[in-house]
């Protein structure tokens, strides 16, 4: 959905995607400052598919995207975006502070908050660890302190707390919690109905591509 305010982070109108056989779309919707938006639905309904759309990741075939105000593609990836995916993308064989540092790209504000975010997600005592040694929720922190490298205004999550313990869940669920406070913008896809709930979130069902409609929570 579309609520028409100015004050959008986060606006697609009429997004239609195709991968194969299948298509996504058209949908429409927008997103606030420190707002959070759930994408819920089945397997295969389009949530993953539209979130890496929003990333500029897969190529639209139809509709307008801009986060921040600024128009989004697979030609233009967006600024003030950090997400956190459904594979980790690690180096397995380098330690968990090194693999941030190769995210950071050279870019010596990111790097200096490496330390800080290790710190907030609780890896300091295992930054030296090779990331093969991580558990699932280990990594799990390692890519949100990944996400955060750039200080994002928006962050993008797939499946966030899928392998997750209950101690690591209620870490992340604060966590994110704790960005919203501070004006972050969540855009979430996920099966956990308890977690959309405890993020107080806006959430959409999808169905075979489409939006089923807006359920407030």
């Amino acid at each position: 959905m579309d609520d028409g305010t100015d004050s959008a982070i986060v606006r697609a109108t009429g997004i239609v995607v195709e991968r194969g056989s299948f298509r996504a779309g058209p949908v429409s919707f927008s997103i606030s400052e420190g707002e959070a938006l759930a994408l819920v639905g089945p397997n295969g309904s389009g949530k993953s598919t539209l979130l890496l759309t929003t990333l500029g990741l897969l190529r639209r075939v139809a509709g307008s995207l801009e986060i921040n105000g600024r128009p989004v593609s697979h030609r233009e990836p967006p600024r003030g975006v950090g997400a956190l995916l459904s594979w980790p993308g690690f180096y397995d064989w380098l330690s968990g502070s090194r693999n941030l540092i190769l995210a950071c790209e050279g870019n010596r504000m990111a790097q200096g908050r490496i330390g800080p975010l290790l710190d907030e997600v609780g890896l300091s005592a295992a930054e030296h660890r090779p990331v093969s040694t991580y558990s699932t929720g280990m990594t799990k922190r390692l890519e949100l302190a990944r996400a955060l490298l750039f200080d994002p205004a928006v962050l993008i999550l797939d499946e966030p707390t899928s392998g997750l313990d209950d101690g690591a869940w209620e870490w992340l669920a604060d966590s994110l919690e704790a960005r919203r406070s501070d004006g972050c913008s969540l855009l979430v896809a996920t099966h956990d109905h308890e977690f959309v709930e405890r993020l107080g979130a806006r959430n959409i069902r999808m169905n075979s591509g489409k939006f089923e409609g807006d359920l407030l929570p």
